[in-house]
This record gives structure tokens, sequence and C-alpha cells, in this order.
């Protein structure tokens, strides 16, 4: 049977890679995205739909939906105020499970956040309570909250929600994208030590995940979307050093030093001097994000790609960008 798919926030990072996988997947027929954005990518079977998920959605699916993967989200901290994550990712949530109980949508794949969790050294479970302390992590959260309750409603309705570790690939950013840029130009150092995990998945494995817990029949609903084995800092840096041939010593030097070094770069940001240094990122620096891959492992699922596989492929497709 063919199969027609929703894609919230589908012009985005993972979005794009989602909807390149499902235009090759001969059961897929038609491709709606949902976004204030076109779709990044010329792809067949996707059509875009212009939303603002803030909003009351009023679009009507043309055809019977199969699946939604709800995707949409404002997700990059720190960068954005408090306000901006609760409306984009709680009430944009809410928007969405109204507009799926209107239309008759059963089945929402929904991508939350490692951020559920306060950073720390203890490793979180897909059992244990969240405990978001940063506005992202709380609003994620809350969306979870928003989706149970929207499941809990209808015994035939299916949720699956996948918490991905930190996320790299071909045309994303965030801190992959600044670490390779640091380590190139032999900036890098790390805060405190260098054994700071930080849970990641190659966003090819990622997709690859989406799908799978999209038609998984377990009894399981929760994910965590990262390699089984702890992934540390200074693990991360020796795959670039090794994917580049980039030889580099790499020094540990105090958080609070550089917290200290980082307020000068805070007061030029709050007049308007743009930059990427913020005591909150040094603070992600020294933090762990650590999560248990327990319920892959019960499902099955293991990733294509090691950490060093993953950095090399990623380099392969990014030979014709600008610098990632």
């Amino acid at each position: 049977m063919s199969r027609n798919i929703v894609v919230t926030g589908g012009s985005g990072f993972i979005g794009s890679h989602l909807c390149t996988a499902l235009a090759l997947m001969p059961d897929v027929e038609r491709i709606f995205v949902l976004d204030v954005r076109p779709p990044a990518l010329a792809l067949p079977k996707v059509e875009h739909v212009e939303v603002d998920l803030r909003q009351p959605l009023e679009w009507c699916p043309p055809v019977p939906i199969t699946t939604c993967f709800h995707l949409a989200a404002v997700c990059r901290e720190p960068g954005y105020p408090w306000d901006d994550y609760f409306g984009a990712n709680y009430l944009g949530t809410r928007m969405v499970v109204d507009w799926a109980e209107r239309v008759g949508i059963q089945n929402i794949v929904f991508t939350s956040t490692v951020m559920v969790f306060q950073a720390g050294e203890a490793c979180r479970s897909e059992a244990d309570l969240p405990n978001a302390d940063t506005g992202y992590g709380i609003s994620k959260a809350l969306a979870e909250e928003v989706l149970r309750a929207w499941r809990s409603r209808d015994a035939h309705r299916r949720l699956r929600v996948v918490r991905p570790g930190v996320v790299f690939g071909c045309r994303g950013g965030g801190n992959y994208v600044s670490l390779y840029r640091a380590l190139k130009r032999n900036l890098f150092c790390y805060v405190g030590r260098s054994s700071t995990i930080k849970s990641s998945i190659y966003v090819k494995d990622l997709v690859r995940l989406l799908l799978a817990v999209e038609t998984d029949r377990s009894d399981l609903d929760t994910f965590h979307g990262v390699y089984p084995a702890p992934t540390t800092i200074r693990a991360i840096c020796e795959a670039f050093s090794e994917t580049y041939g980039w030889r580099r010593f790499i020094p540990v030097l105090p958080m609070k030093l550089l917290r200290i070094a980082a307020l000068p770069f805070q007061a030029a940001d709050a007049v308007g001097l743009r930059n990427p240094v913020h005591y909150r990122r040094i603070e992600k620096l020294y933090y762990s994000t650590h999560l248990s891959a327990a319920n892959l492992a019960t499902i099955g699922f293991k990733a294509q790609y090691t950490l060093a596989e993953a950095i090399r492929d990623w380099r392969n497709d990014c030979r014709n960008l600008p610098l990632y």
C-alpha cells in the first residue's frame, strides 16, 4: 500500500535528510512539508505547505496521512529568548496535535532532545523523569507530554518519541561544525577535562532510526538517538584529527578561567557585536550529556556508522560545499 507522509519542519537540517530518504522509498507516494520556509532541496514527491505552526493549522491534506513526523522546533541553545522556545516547541506541538485530531492522523513520530535532562554525569535512561533546566529542554519536555496526552485519548493512536543527542552531518550547523572550525585553526581547548561525554548521532543514522520506529511494533515509545558507547569530547577530536590528518595538542583549561575570559565577548554581544563566545557554550563543553541507548538494542537497531566512519562520510558529502 502507498503511504502519504507529513513532515513538520521538513526544510531544516534533519527534515531535509529525512525527506531525501522518504522520497527514495517506493511505497511513499506524497510527502507534505509543513514549514515556514520552502525545502532547501528539490525532491520528487515533496510538496511544500507554508504554515506557521504557532498558529492554528487550517490546511487539510488532500489524501489520508499515514504518519506525521513532527520535527519543527527552535533548537539552538543558547540563541533565542525563552518565549521563542515555548512558542515554537510547546505551542507548536499543541497546534499539531489539534490538527492531527481534526484530520484523523493516528501515527506521530516526534523528535525531542537530550536536553529534556539537565546536563550532568549520570547516564539517563528512557524511563528517567525529565529535569530540564533550559528553555529549550523544558519546552520539549512539555511537548512530549502534550503528545502523550493525545495518544492516551485513543487506543489506536501510536506515538514514538526520539530524543537525539548531538546530531551532525552534511548541511548541518551546531556543535560539531564549531568544533571542526576551532580544531582546523588550532584554537580549541578542553574545558576542565577531556572526558566530558556528548552523546551523539550521525544524521543518516538518525533518519534510519526515525524510519525504524515509525513501523516498530514493540511496546516501547521512547528512544534515545545516540551511539551506544559513550562519546567523549576527546574521541570526537581524535576522530576529526584522524580524518583530516591533523596533529593537535589540545590543552585543558579551567572552566572558571574561560568563563571570565568570555565576559568581554558577552558584553560585546549585548551591544550588537555578534560573536560565538558565550558562557553557556563553555559550560556545555564541560558538563556531560549522557544518554542510554538501551531501547535501541531492544528493538535491534544498530547504527550503520561508527563515529570515525560518520565523520569521514560527512567530509566526503561536503567536498563540493562551503566550509561545512
